[in-house]
């Protein structure tokens, strides 16, 4: 996880995945938080994956489009904390 990812991106991945909705348990994410699975399964929910099991895993372009939505998020939190 600390390969792809500083510290503070991995706190906000946690308080991503605290407001991603998961109306079922099958929509939960049930990667430990210290797997680079965890953030994937993140990122794919930020691209508009909806994590079925009757779903097709989520493509790069899912992948792509959840990395720019995060990396809009991830920007916002460091405007705010400078703010703050």
């Amino acid at each position: 996880m600390t390969d792809a990812f500083e510290p503070q991106a991995v706190n906000v991945l946690a308080v991503i995945e605290r407001g991603l909705p998961d109306k079922t348990a099958a929509q939960s994410n049930r990667q430990p938080p210290d797997r680079l699975a965890w953030a994937a399964w993140i990122i794919a929910r930020l691209g508009g994956w909806t994590s079925y099991a009757n779903q097709n895993p989520p493509a790069p372009k899912t992948m792509h489009h959840g990395l720019i939505q995060f990396e809009a998020l991830l920007q916002g939190w460091f405007i705010c904390e400078e703010n703050v």
